[in-house]
């Protein structure tokens, strides 16, 4: 082998908190957050589990019963895939230069209210 070297990329993995089921405020904050990695020099920016909009502990600690406003709210802040808050996540990481790995609460386009963590 020539070359032992091999790439080197920048990471940051940002550990942060969304606006909890408030997609286009955690959206606001996510690019910020992009923006001042971008500027220390990462090329790739990573968020974790279902930053875009909250996970929803609730399941695991409230009867189901009690679980319906909630889930509302979740879905609500949830995104599509493709549709504008995909689009938006991708011309922040454009903007920025950077890859971006973003954890999101995604609406299912086959259902009224299902939604999958993408």
């Amino acid at each position: 082998m020539t070359n032992d070297r091999l790439p080197v990329v920048r990471v940051a993995a940002v550990q942060a908190a969304p606006v909890f089921l408030d997609r286009d405020a955690t959206l606001d904050k996510l690019e910020s957050l992009v923006a001042d990695a971008a500027a220390q020099g990462a090329e790739l920016v990573v968020f974790g589990e279902t930053f875009v909009s909250g996970f929803p502990i609730w399941g695991s600690v409230l009867a189901p019963v009690d679980q319906h406003e909630l889930h509302v709210r979740l879905f609500e802040s949830a995104i599509t895939v493709p549709g504008p808050h995909a689009q938006r996540l991708g011309s922040i990481a454009a903007r920025h230069g950077v890859v971006l790995s973003v954890g999101v609460n995604e609406r299912a386009s086959h259902s009224l209210g299902q939604i999958f963590n993408s």
